[in-house]
């Protein structure tokens, strides 16, 4: 049997500038944008920089949680997190997604990328509710996740490895999600989805993954 769950929230975050744009993508919200974006583009003029982009994902378990507690879930129940490609550019042969767990909340925002002004009020790569703002929380840039040294736990890490293909997301993030029904030091604050480290900065241009949003 399979039970689905829809995100309540998500936004793409982004680093870097673009070319003849006077926008900080550090402080721009995209809470309200129809796609979410995983890439890397490496900039093509010396008025612009290297564009990285993450997706935040957070889904509602608590009925979930409540029904493994009643059994109408088994407690060895396997959990997936899937997003279906929209439109996927310039992406490399092989790549490789990573699913981290966030460790502090975040707002979505109703921003667009194409906003003009700007929305920075919401989720942005420097800020999880509203950027620069004195009342706004600070997290470490580009999102704040657990690792398997926070609170006891373990391979938090989850991924999904393509070759040769313009994929859809299918990740197993049981691991994640079995922490956060067993943790209550460690909340659900949702999924950050990003490409590995060397992958955001290193030389190579790796293209930009889109996924549907839940707008």
């Amino acid at each position: 049997m399979h039970f689905f769950t829809y995100a309540k929230k998500d936004a793409t975050i982004y680093s870097g500038s673009v070319q003849g744009s006077s926008r900080k993508l550090t402080e721009q919200n995209t809470g309200l944008d129809s796609v979410l974006e995983i890439q890397k583009i490496l900039p093509t003029t010396v008025d612009s920089s290297t564009i990285v982009s993450r997706a935040l994902v957070k889904f509602d378990l608590s009925s979930v949680s409540e029904s493994v507690v009643s059994g109408d879930i088994s407690s060895d129940a396997k959990y997936f997190l899937r997003l279906f490609n929209a439109e996927s550019k310039e992406i490399p042969f092989s790549d490789t997604i990573l699913a981290l767990p966030i460790s502090q909340s975040f707002e979505m925002g109703i921003g667009k990328f194409d906003d003009t002004p700007i929305t920075k009020d919401g989720v942005t790569w420097s800020w999880p509710d509203t950027s620069g703002s004195d009342a706004s929380s600070t997290w470490n840039t580009g999102g704040t996740f657990y690792t398997a040294s926070d609170d006891n736990l373990t391979s938090l890490v989850m991924s999904q490895s393509f070759e040769q293909e313009i994929p859809d997301l299918n990740i197993d993030v049981t691991t994640i999600v079995n922490n956060w029904f067993a943790s209550s030091s460690a909340p659900n604050h949702g999924f950050l989805l990003k490409r590995n480290d060397s992958d955001e900065v290193g030389s190579t241009d790796l293209g930009n993954l889109q996924f549907f949003s839940a707008d």
